[in-house]
């Protein structure tokens, strides 16, 4: 029961038990907080280099295009229809990057 200052053990235990339970959650905020801003990060890095390899297919078939217009030397054996064929997945796997 009550002690006699008037304080409830009970009571005391409680109000201990909820500053711990409030402080340990606090911490776990705190981590979710700073696993929320590195996961972001990263994410954020990944989108750039989704961009960056996407901007680099897009210049390889332009190239590619440009050089077989031009009838660059060569162009017309790296136009065979299986390098056709290959720059065109190319531009769907830039078209897919884009978006």
């Amino acid at each position: 029961g009550p002690d006699p200052m008037g304080h409830d053990p009970a009571v005391q235990w409680r109000a201990a038990r909820l500053e711990a339970l409030e402080a340990r959650l606090s911490c776990i905020e705190e981590e979710h907080r700073q696993e929320v801003a590195s996961l972001r990060y990263a994410l954020e890095e990944c989108v750039r280099a989704i961009g960056t390899c996407a901007q680099a297919i897009d210049t390889m078939c332009a190239d590619s295009a440009e050089a077989v217009r031009d009838g660059a030397p060569g162009a017309r054996s790296q136009a065979a229809p299986g390098r056709v064929g290959v720059v065109g997945e190319w531009e769907r796997a830039a078209a897919a990057l884009h978006n």
